[in-house]
């Protein structure tokens, strides 16, 4: 009797490399993304900009709470001026 012809079935798509972590995606303004880029700068650019970001979430996380949080309700946004718009 003869035995079975194996069928290798591929995967679809690109293989995962990251993990299993969830994707959290951020925009950052110039001024934060050339900060970002001078922290990689000053440890040899040994960090890739997503290492470096997780870095940071890690040490911020890490550190102490500089204050006690916040009890009283925020003021309500209709006190807050809208920049750049004028009175309509």
């Amino acid at each position: 009797m003869e035995q079975s012809i194996r069928v290798n079935t591929k995967t679809r798509g690109r293989p995962k490399t990251t993990g299993k972590g969830h994707l959290v995606g951020v925009r950052l303004l110039p001024d934060l993304l050339a900060a970002l880029d001078a922290f990689r700068a000053a440890h040899a650019g040994e960090l890739s900009r997503p290492e470096a970001v997780r870095l940071l979430v890690r040490r911020g996380l890490d550190a102490p709470l500089c204050c006690e949080p916040r009890t009283d309700p925020p003021p309500p946004l209709s006190n807050i001026p809208l920049l750049g718009l004028s009175d309509r």
